[in-house]
C-alpha cells in the first residue's frame, strides 16, 4: 500500500527567484510518502538518522512532490504487469543468476562486442531496455 501525507500548504517553498516565486500544480504536492508491506514500512527513516541527518521533521518518511513518484509508478506498471516468460525467468530467477548474466554481458560489452556487431542492437539494447524499464529508481 502507498502511503502519503500532502505538507501543509504554509510549509511548502515556492519555487523561483527573488521576486518571482510561484507556487503550482507540481510544487502542491510536495508530500511525504511511504509503502505499507504487512507490518513493515518501506522509506522510513530510523529515528538516529533523522536526528543526524534530518533535523526535525513532520514524519520520518521520504521528502518530495508525490506527483513523481505516483508518474513513475504510471509509467513502469505497462511493464511489469507482463509477466516474464518462463524461459527467460529461467535465466534469472535468483540474484546470482542475474549477477552472472550482468558478469557475462560486461564481459562481452568489454571484451568481445565491437562496432560492426549487430548484436548490440539486436540483443543488449533490447534487454537493457526491458531490465531498466522494469525499475522503479527511488
Amino acid at each position: 500500500m502507498i502511503n502519503f501525507q500532502l505538507k501543509d500548504l504554509l510549509k511548502i517553498t515556492p519555487w523561483g527567484e527573488n521576486n518571482d516565486l510561484t507556487l503550482h500544480w507540481y510544487g502542491l504536492s510536495d508530500s511525504y510518502y511511504w509503502f505499507v508491506l504487512g507490518d513493515y514500512e518501506l522509506l522510513r527513516y530510523s529515528d538516529e538518522f533523522e536526528v543526524k541527518y534530518r533535523g526535525v521533521t513532520n514524519l520520518p518518511y521520504v521528502d518530495y512532490q508525490f506527483i513523481r513518484l505516483y508518474q513513475d509508478i504510471r509509467d513502469i506498471l505497462q511493464n511489469i504487469a507482463i509477466p516474464i516468460p518462463a524461459d527467460v525467468f529461467e535465466f534469472i530467477n535468483t540474484l546470482e543468476k542475474q549477477e552472472s548474466f550482468l558478469t557475462s554481458l560486461t564481459y562481452w560489452l568489454n571484451n568481445v562486442w565491437n562496432d560492426s556487431d549487430e548484436e548490440y542492437d539486436e540483443i543488449y539494447e533490447p534487454v537493457k531496455l526491458w531490465i531498466y524499464n522494469r525499475k522503479l529508481i527511488l
